[in-house]
């Protein structure tokens, strides 16, 4: 399983003292990997220790860019709710995984399924290394966001015969394994340019206040010259995501907050 979820929430505001992002990033953390042995990853690991990481992966978006000389870098906000599942199906909506939109009774939202019910009209592809009929729009869609993820253009693919037989198989362990280690790749070169967070190296506010001071030091030719040196080694758009980041916090906010006044249920 690929998943792919923003960086940080969508909410203004600097992490340290904004009660809205602590409150969202608390619970997604909660969600995914940290909370108390109840979390998708706690259970995981329960059953099978690291090898849950053969199995499901978090990945997010980042981007990068030179302005006027000054190299820069920001996370691509994913917004679109969609699942591929299997190259058979495909789910395209409004709603978060989140309590708002999947208890039924508050948030409004619609989706439409995508999927082919005749075999006939089905693309003929490979699945976990055999012979597999998918539905054609719905595999053409996974290989459209992958090829994007990896920076893989239009005729890279059609005519690097490896790259295409690697996207083709959603359940390639030499598929899952290359995006890790793009993903892997690419946090790193982020991290050794920009020093910039959210990332797993930031396990406490202080850290981020520190990493500010230490950038604020940095000279821009120096930046420069880091960003230069190792742009084109950054591929893509794929990036880890940080799933220590602020593990040493535990994202409380002040009882002085206006958000302290809000129903837990609206952060769910």
């Amino acid at each position: 399983m690929f998943v792919l979820i923003p960086l940080l929430p969508g909410f203004e505001g600097d992490v340290t003292d904004s009660a809205t992002l602590k409150l969202i990033l608390k619970y997604t953390y909660k969600t995914i990997s940290r909370n108390r042995g109840f979390s998708l990853i706690e259970k995981l690991y329960q059953l099978m220790q690291d090898k849950y990481e053969d199995y499901i992966q978090f990945f997010s978006l980042r981007t990068h860019t030179l302005i006027q000389d000054v190299p820069m870098t920001e996370l691509i906000y994913i917004h679109s709710k969609t699942m591929v599942v299997d190259d058979e199906v495909a789910m395209i909506g409004s709603a978060n995984i989140n309590d708002r939109s999947m208890l039924g009774n508050r948030d409004t939202e619609i989706a439409v399924i995508i999927k082919e019910l005749n075999d006939e009209n089905k693309k003929i592809s490979m699945m976990d290394g055999k012979r597999y009929l998918a539905c054609e729009f719905v595999h053409s869609l996974r290989i459209r966001l992958f090829r994007e993820y990896l920076g893989i253009s239009t005729k890279e693919y059609e005519t690097n015969h490896g790259i295409k037989n690697l996207l083709n198989d959603p359940l390639s362990d030499k598929l899952f394994k290359f995006m890790k280690e793009i993903a892997r790749s690419n946090t790193m070169y982020y991290r050794e340019i920009f020093n910039t967070y959210p990332d797993d190296n930031f396990l406490s506010y202080s850290d981020i206040l520190w990493a500010k001071e230490i950038n604020n030091w940095e000279s821009n030719e120096n930046t420069l010259m880091k960003y230069q040196k190792n742009k084109n080694k950054i591929v893509g758009f794929i990036v880890e995501f940080p799933l220590n980041f602020l593990r040493e916090e535990n994202l409380k906010i002040s009882y002085f907050c206006k958000e302290i006044l809000v129903p837990i249920k609206n952060f769910l």
